[in-house]
């Protein structure tokens, strides 16, 4: 008796590893993103995109330099680009992904040796604009155009007042 419990104790504990491996479904990869004095490139972007079926994955690098991408398709080939601003665009080709298995990439990224462009943004007050100083506390603007289109179902004004999230039936703001 003693014997056959410690049988089927030892068949449990060769077969568990194998069915606990057997949920995995996906594949991931990761990596680091660092420049050629091997510092830490934070907010790099890093895409994935899986070449037979167009699926792309995103990310952005951590605080140093590290990134995940996990629950990718198995198989492949994957195309991995980094960019930042002011490196070159680095892309990593053919990464064939495996159950279970994660794929790790390290990539050093090398200076554009370009000039960045200023970008100056102008803006003007539309006279009449949605946002105002004068205007306090929230507001629903209900066009002639919308009256008409709106389906209602009594003909009544709390068909339109409905459209106001602080009303309720004909009260408004409490």
């Amino acid at each position: 008796m003693i014997l056959k419990k410690i049988y089927q104790a030892l068949i449990v504990l060769i077969i568990l590893p194998f069915s606990l491996n057997a949920q995995v479904t996906t594949g991931n990869i990761s990596g680091t993103v660092k420049d050629l004095n091997s510092s830490s490139l934070q907010g790099a972007t890093v895409e994935a995109i899986h070449e037979p079926s167009g699926t792309k994955y995103k990310t952005v690098a951590n605080k140093t330099g590290n990134f995940y991408l996990p629950g990718l398709r198995i198989g492949g080939p994957y195309k991995v680009t980094v960019s930042y601003v002011g490196f070159k665009t680095e892309t990593v080709t053919n990464l064939f992904l495996q159950l279970g298995e994660p794929s790790v990439i390290e990539v050093n990224m090398v200076d554009s040796k370009t000039e960045l462009k200023e970008v100056v943004l102008t803006a003007t007050a539309k006279k009449g604009a949605l946002i105002s100083k004068d205007r306090k506390g929230t507001s629903t603007n209900i066009s002639n155009r919308l009256i008409t289109s709106l389906p209602t179902l009594s003909r009544s004004i709390t068909d339109l007042t409905r459209l106001t999230p602080q009303g309720g039936g004909t009260s408004f703001a409490g």
